[in-house]
């Protein structure tokens, strides 16, 4: 019976000695616990559930159909409202317009905008009706359409988004010819009030769904998200990080492309940019964008190397799940000099996503990347990729671009913000565009 006894009291001070080193932490501790190393890791996921899912394609749905330059963001009653296409009638204000240039483009356009949510119903896109179903967060259908102009009908059933019922797309003969160019050309600059450099690349005439300003001075669209469980700042020695190696010193940290132009408006810049066919650069754009009053010299020969991966605004999304996968929690031991782990705990975790377009000259050439991954796995996870006619080429297993750049890496990453606009950007009576919001500014020969 002794004998037991002292084994009993044995193995109770080897666990109080096990509980005070736990405990203990180089802030506290002159000297590092000899068995300070990294346990063996074990992934420990639930699996995302199909409610996750559709609640990720909803809200990608609501993001296509409701983000303007900036944001999404609900009204007070928790309602969004829509910024996709244009309402052009009075008596129809819950039916919006865009323009395409036949039935397989208006096809190519809304499997681009609702990339995201059919991989996440997971329907067939083949046919030429495509019925989007998320519960009860609503429906989406897209089928073709003739007669009057019209080459595709997008059907919205969607409780958050009650004033939106259909998005129709028209060929450009059909479009309303009376907009006017809104006082301005392609190739115009202006000045905006917080002193960005803007510049025409599309007016809102002859048929264009709109006018489009672009600046390549927006570094604010960026968004970040940090580790689930560690401090928001990034900056504490303590925090959770599941990422291995010569990465466990870093606080997991992702950039999200809010605030950036659309896919659709880069293609116009892509077409601005270059002669059809992408044989010779464009003057006029030339002329614009080698002006170092209008960009430096650096940022010129950045956004024309083939290739270049420009932001997209589009299909930016983060979604935190209702599961749980197992996270380890770091601190730097002194001693190592390096990140040890000290313990886990399961929590919820994001999924994600980001898009962008890579440019070539001849803008058909150009394609989209649209990556998707979590929080616990932030490095070579299977993308998708589409022409930019909307039809999917393929998947891509590489090294992703989210968390290898800056803010400030402006010359790797192009950031390019857009502003929409119609016949009435500019004001006869008072001389000024967008109610002063932009001033018309001269670069010539200030080189």
């Amino acid at each position: 019976m002794n004998e037991n006894i002292k084994k009993l009291s044995m193995l109770l001070m080897a666990a109080m000695l096990l509980c005070w080193t736990a405990c203990s932490n180089d802030n506290d501790s002159p000297v590092d616990a000899d068995d300070e190393d990294d346990v063996e890791y074990v992934e420990e996921t639930e699996p995302m559930t199909r409610q996750d899912s559709l609640n990720i394609a909803a809200m990608s749905v609501i993001n296509a159909l409701c983000t303007d330059s900036t944001s999404t963001e609900p009204d007070a009653n928790g309602k969004y409202i829509p910024q996709y296409g244009s309402v052009l009638y009075d008596m129809t204000p819950t039916v919006r317009y865009k323009v395409a240039e036949s039935a397989e483009d208006a096809k190519g356009q809304f499997l681009l905008s609702f990339a995201t949510a059919i991989a996440f119903v997971g329907v067939n896109n083949s046919g030429d009706a495509i019925s989007l179903d998320f519960g009860d967060n609503g429906s989406v259908e897209f089928e073709p359409a003739q007669g009057e102009g019209k080459l595709g009908i997008l059907h919205v059933d969607m409780p958050q988004i009650p004033s939106l019922t259909q998005v129709v797309w028209l060929q450009a003969e059909a479009w309303p010819h009376n907009d006017g160019n809104g006082g301005t050309y392609v190739g115009q600059t202006f000045k905006s009030r917080d002193g960005k450099r803007w510049v025409c690349i599309q007016t809102s005439e002859g048929g264009s769904e709109y006018g489009l300003l672009v600046t390549f001075d927006n570094t604010d669209g960026l968004t970040k998200l940090f580790d689930p469980r560690s401090n928001s700042d990034g900056g504490v020695q303590w925090g959770y990080h599941v990422e291995r190696g010569d990465d466990a010193e870093k606080y997991w940290q992702s950039w999200l492309h809010y605030g950036y132009a659309s896919s659709a408006d880069l293609k116009s810049l892509n077409r601005f940019m270059y002669n059809q066919g992408g044989a010779t650069r464009n003057v006029k754009a030339e002329e614009i964008f080698s002006n170092t009053a209008f960009m430096s010299a650096e940022m010129y020969n950045a956004i024309y190397q083939s290739g270049k991966h420009y932001c997209c605004g589009d299909n930016s999304w983060h979604y935190r799940t209702s599961n749980e996968h197992k996270y380890y929690y770091y601190r730097y031991s002194s001693r190592k000099k390096s990140w040890v782990t000290d313990g886990s705990v399961k929590d919820t975790y994001y999924f994600m996503g980001n898009r962008w377009y890579i440019m070539y000259a001849n803008w058909r050439n150009s394609f989209l990347r649209d990556d998707r991954w979590d929080s616990y796995n932030c490095y070579h996870i299977a993308g998708h990729q589409y022409n930019i006619d909307g039809g999917h080429t393929n998947d891509y297993d590489v090294n992703n671009f989210r968390n290898y750049y800056k803010s400030s890496d402006h010359l790797n990453y192009i950031k390019v913000q857009a502003y929409h606009f119609n016949g009435s950007f500019y004001n006869e009576q008072t001389g000024q565009y967008a109610n002063g919001e932009f001033t018309n500014w001269d670069i010539t020969g200030r080189r």
